[in-house]
């Protein structure tokens, strides 16, 4: 399971940067790796383009192993 945090279409470009910094330099504290061990959480970060990728990948290979098990129209 992949979790994240979108932002809406009408965000100002430099809205958009500030939080994604701000995730970023979050995801790099010693609290942020406790909480993810104690939540017994996959230590996995990505954000920005890097996490749209990833998810857009994700979802074709949903697809089409939906489609391989006849589960899609």
């Amino acid at each position: 399971m992949i979790r994240g945090v979108y932002t809406g279409p009408q965000v100002k470009p430099q809205d958009y940067a500030w939080w994604k910094s701000s995730f970023d330099a979050l995801a790099k504290t010693d609290d942020f790796e406790r909480l993810v061990r104690r939540s017994d959480l996959f230590p996995f970060y990505l954000a920005g383009d890097e996490l749209s990728e990833y998810v857009d990948k994700e979802v074709e290979r949903y697809r089409q192993l939906a489609a391989e098990f006849g589960l899609a129209e």
